[in-house]
């Protein structure tokens, strides 16, 4: 008799995460190769007390750790917060670091030379705005010393409309967050940061514009884990006719342009992203 593995429940909306952080000795930030191991492809898990999906591995100069897909607000809080108290004790600290999120960091020379350092994106990023069918290319050379860490989003779920929607709409929902944690990241938002930027996920999507500010202290991540549920949520509910009238409600371009050259530098560009966010909730009957 063969028995078949139960199948993966896909009624619910998960959400995950992978933060990357650096290091830092105290005087200057040091890269993470070669420091802490684990790789994408093998990362270390946490330890045989820990549920299955908590590891960590090094990528370019930053450390990285992932938790499982969470269903709840709190249950995301609750493996997040285990994460970072887990990276900082037990794996940065022992070895004389400590654990910045800044989103964006100046390397010297010196620590740039290690093996590592300059590999950069295993996998390409798509940009929302092209429609996600183009894989965006970073000029890596543009970097120089300058290194970046991303709080990346995961987004699970039935949903009915394509990963690269979803990536605009979370563009505009997330503006606040945008506003209040990236607005200063110059060097960040010119690549990594830049708006619509996501990888397509068998079960949805990466969301890759944010840093990795917003998971720096209990409150910000409060505040973006029960945004990302509401958004969720709501658009796992809403049909994919509001979703498309929605989409032609808004000049996509001018919120890339906006998000791309002044970067919410001033409250009146702001308010200008919001009235769009207006505009579209409207559209999806969300009322927010």
């Amino acid at each position: 008799m063969t028995l078949r593995k139960k199948p993966r429940n896909t009624s619910q909306l998960t959400v995950g995460f992978d933060p990357e952080m650096f290091l830092h000795d105290g005087v200057r930030y040091t890269p993470a190769c070669g420091l802490i191991g684990g790789t994408k492809e093998k990362p270390i898990p946490f330890g045989k007390d820990w549920e299955g999906g908590f590891s960590y591995h090094e990528d370019n100069v930053c450390a990285e750790f992932s938790v499982p897909p969470a269903t709840s607000p709190k249950q995301a809080l609750d493996y997040l917060r285990d994460g970072i108290n887990f990276m900082r004790n037990e794996v940065v600290k022992p070895k004389g670091l400590s654990i910045k999120y800044v989103g964006q960091a100046p390397f010297t020379r010196e620590a740039l030379s290690v093996k590592g350092a300059n590999d950069f994106g295993c996998v390409p990023d798509f940009d929302a705005y092209e429609g996600g069918m183009t894989p965006r290319k970073v000029d890596t050379d543009l970097f120089k010393n300058y290194r970046f860490a991303g709080g990346h989003i995961h987004l699970g779920g039935p949903f009915r409309v394509p990963p690269f929607v979803i990536a605009l709409l979370l563009d505009i929902y997330l503006v606040w967050c945008k506003y209040k944690y990236d607005r200063t990241l110059v060097y960040r938002n010119k690549w990594y940061g830049r708006p619509g930027i996501f990888r397509p996920k068998d079960y949805g999507l990466e969301y890759r514009s944010l840093s990795n500010r917003w998971l720096c202290g209990k409150d910000s991540r409060e505040s973006v884990i029960y945004a990302i549920f509401d958004f969720g949520n709501r658009l796992l509910a809403t049909s994919p006719n509001k979703v498309r009238s929605a989409l032609e409600a808004v000049d996509w371009f001018e919120v890339q342009s906006i998000l791309t050259e002044d970067f919410l530098g001033e409250h009146t560009v702001y308010d200008s992203l919001e009235e769009h966010k207006t505009i579209v909730s409207k559209k999806l009957g969300w009322n927010i």
